[in-house]
């Protein structure tokens, strides 16, 4: 194994509240172990996965550090809201600046964490210019996600400028990890892009960190006290991904099911953040100001830190997710649903495709209509008679071990 010079581009990274951010810091965290193996320069933005008084006091230690081997560059960008202009712009003061550094830098490997094209389409660009190994981690479907979310009449030029871009991205990779398998499906062409240009394709996913899962594994043994109500809990992002507006606008439409709701004391409990917040903290105070008070029912209750989540779980009955109901996330692994597996609580899910297949299969889960308010209280009503196999679900989760996972994948990477 020889020594290797890391450019490791992650746009979030702890203390971020990410999926991405976790997934960096664990594998940065593996290839650390290879001792006198690697040096890692990680670029990656001040904290600002939501709004900044979120992080306002971490912010300022963690602008820019050096630990050994590794050395974490954070390069300021702007909080201009989450509209795709001002993310975009935003964006591009991180772009420029790891783009101008990078230069200097002449790695042996550049690593790129995507669920955006730039920072996948960036690292590309360092390799070419740098003459390195370009592994690209792909956490999401690129242009596929643009085409679906967004429909307009600039969707067609704009389709192919991105598909320009994606196909550069992936044809300049050494190594391609699709973090779900499902991506496949929605790359048919792959398998032959690999065998044309000689790229290797992984599949190192996402999965459960072994403290994370035993402080919730040990929530079942813990006496429940929720004041007689029966709490669903939402924890996680809020965005074009989940669609969770959508649902709670249906639910407060559809004022016979809120009704029944109310009348089997159910509360659903959202937590998280994301770009549909400010549209469902609308709908909740506006509802609450009709002839019934809709927080009796539903409730927004804030932003929850990692390190505080179980806390949300202890005094929960049951857990939901929902995806977006748009061909490109049919094949996404959500990583919430290792968290949520890891409890004794029955898990609520509207998916479809590869998604619905991939949480079909955990022992407690539900399935209902995606968006349907009626779908949703039946599978709360059923939620309330099944009781959760734990030593089935520890089966599951043990195949999906961060250590195991992250110790291979970091072999890949310093054995290339």
């Amino acid at each position: 194994m020889k020594y290797k010079k890391i450019i490791f581009l992650s746009h979030h990274y702890y203390p971020d509240q990410s999926a991405g951010a976790t997934r960096s810091k664990f594998l940065i965290d593996e290839l650390l172990k290879n001792e006198k193996y690697s040096q890692i320069w990680l670029f990656c933005s001040s904290p600002n996965r939501y709004e900044k008084k979120i992080l306002k006091k971490t912010v300022s230690f963690f602008r820019e550090m050096s630990l050994n081997r590794l050395n974490i560059i954070r390069i300021w960008t702007p909080y201009l809201g989450q509209n795709k202009i001002s993310l975009l712009l935003a964006y591009s003061f991180f772009f420029i600046q790891v783009l101008t550094i990078s230069f200097f830098l002449k790695p042996d490997i550049v690593f790129a964490t995507s669920a955006k094209l730039f920072t996948g389409f960036l690292g590309a660009l360092i390799a070419k210019m740098t003459n390195s190994l370009f592994f690209l981690d792909l956490r999401d479907t690129f242009v596929q996600n643009y085409y679906y979310f967004y429909r307009n009449k600039k969707r067609i030029i704009l389709h192919s400028f991105f598909s320009i871009l994606e196909n550069f991205t992936i044809k300049s990779a050494y190594s391609i990890n699709l973090i779900s398998i499902g991506f496949k499906e929605l790359f048919p062409n792959i398998d032959q892009l690999s065998k044309k240009y000689g790229i290797k394709i992984t599949n190192f996913t996402n999965g459960i960190d072994i403290q994370v899962r035993k402080k919730l594994e040990s929530i079942h043994i813990k006496k429940i006290n929720n004041d007689n109500f029966y709490k669903v809990v939402h924890l996680g992002n809020l965005g074009e991904g989940q669609k969770l507006y959508k649902l709670i606008f249906n639910l407060v439409e559809d004022k016979e099911t809120i009704k029944k709701m109310k009348k089997n004391k159910i509360i659903f409990e959202i937590y998280g953040a994301g770009c549909e917040l400010s549209k469902i903290k609308k709908l909740i105070n506006k509802s609450n100001k009709s002839s019934y008070e809709i927080d009796d029912v539903i409730r927004y209750c804030g932003f929850v830190k990692k390190e505080n989540i179980h806390k949300v779980y202890e005094k929960a009955n049951t857990l939901m997710l929902q995806l977006a109901d748009v061909k490109s996330i049919e094949y996404v692994i959500p990583s919430k649903i290792f968290e949520y597996t890891s409890t004794n609580l029955p898990i609520l899910f509207g998916a479809s495709g590869f998604a619905y297949k991939f949480i079909s299969q955990i022992n407690g889960s539900i399935p209902f209509n995606q968006f349907s308010s009626r779908s949703f209280y039946d599978a709360i009503i059923y939620s309330k008679k099944i009781k959760v196999s734990i030593k089935e679900r520890s089966n599951f989760l043990d195949k999906y071990s961060i250590s195991d996972i992250y110790r291979d994948y970091a072999e890949h990477i310093l054995n290339s």
